[in-house]
């Protein structure tokens, strides 16, 4: 069995975290063509270099995962310069900013909930299409290891 991911495109959303890194690293570093999204351009920048670094040359495309529009907007753009979207990685994420659970107001909570859960569910159904079409897709949805062990001073 092979390990190469010739000829597989796959979009990472927050892909220029740690975590969105590395799953770019890997995969492309196996040969997918790789598209990563962020929303701050200062962020993509600096993960274009490091993945250029490592002989990954990814497409980052500027995209809040809280807004709908931007999040379709990604994938339109990495469909249209790949041809498909074999893979979706939903991985943008932000934390409680280790503020206590009393500390969140409605408007913080609501961009919590708009980063991990609205944008996750329209950028799977922005691919689902294509996906259906080709008969193949794959969509792997991460966590933050909060979700297992949790902080003193983390709410979520």
């Amino acid at each position: 069995m092979s390990n190469s991911l010739d000829g597989y495109a796959v979009l990472i959303t927050g892909g220029s975290t740690d975590l969105g890194l590395s799953h770019a690293r890997v995969l492309g570093g196996r040969g997918a063509k790789i598209a990563i999204t962020d929303f701050k351009q200062d962020n993509l920048d600096r993960a274009k270099a490091e993945l250029q670094r490592d002989g990954v040359d990814a497409l980052c495309l500027m995209a809040d995962n809280r807004v709908v529009a931007e999040v379709q907007t990604a994938v339109a753009k990495a469909e249209t310069e790949f041809g498909k979207v074999d893979v979706l990685v939903n991985n943008a994420g932000i934390t409680g900013m280790m503020k206590p659970i009393e500390e969140i107001d409605e408007a913080f909570f609501d961009s919590l909930f708009d980063t991990h859960v609205k944008g996750a569910f329209f950028a799977v159904q922005a691919v689902v299409t294509g996906m259906k079409r080709r008969k193949f897709g794959r969509i792997i949805n991460t966590g933050s290891p909060f979700a297992m062990v949790g902080s003193r001073d983390e709410s979520l």
